[in-house]
């Protein structure tokens, strides 16, 4: 004769089985928001905006998780969201291609003549803004920022 497990260990099995998938899944959701860019500044309609969102100072202006190009709206403003963000940290790169050649133009000397903006208004110092300046924390379900271009 063999000899089964108690019930009270069929039972928690069960609720195991059961119960893991949907609290994985509450838990997912829970963990993952909206993240909604207002950009302002932009001084014409011309060209589109690109819009970078990175996690982390390795990817920083190199290689965004999410990106998006749109039109300057008629107030010259724009906004952008990007669902199912994971919690975390990010920083966020806008630049205003505004005569539609597809970069990002450089005086002699290195500096932007095209205007950007990156979140927390972070700047750079003899070269571009650092990671560590422009990071934010997305921790809610919506979380808004604004980016304002200079």
């Amino acid at each position: 004769m063999t000899s089964s497990p108690p019930l009270f260990l069929r039972f928690i099995a069960l609720v195991l089985v059961i119960g893991a998938p949907a609290a994985h899944r509450a838990e997912a959701a829970e963990e993952s928001a909206t993240l909604t860019i207002r950009i302002e500044g932009a001084t014409s309609r011309d060209g589109e905006l690109s819009v970078g969102v990175f996690d982390s100072e390795k990817s920083f202006l190199r290689q965004p998780v999410r990106q998006q190009s749109l039109a300057v709206g008629e107030d010259l403003t724009a906004v952008v969201s990007f669902a199912d963000m994971p919690y975390g940290q990010y920083a966020v790169s806008v630049t205003h291609d505004a005569n539609g050649n597809g970069k990002f133009d450089r005086s002699l000397l290195g500096k932007p003549k095209k205007p950007y903006g990156m979140s927390n208004g972070a700047k750079g110092r003899f070269g571009p803004p650092k990671y560590r300046d422009a990071r934010f924390e997305v921790t809610e379900p919506e979380v808004t920022i604004t980016i304002r271009l200079e």
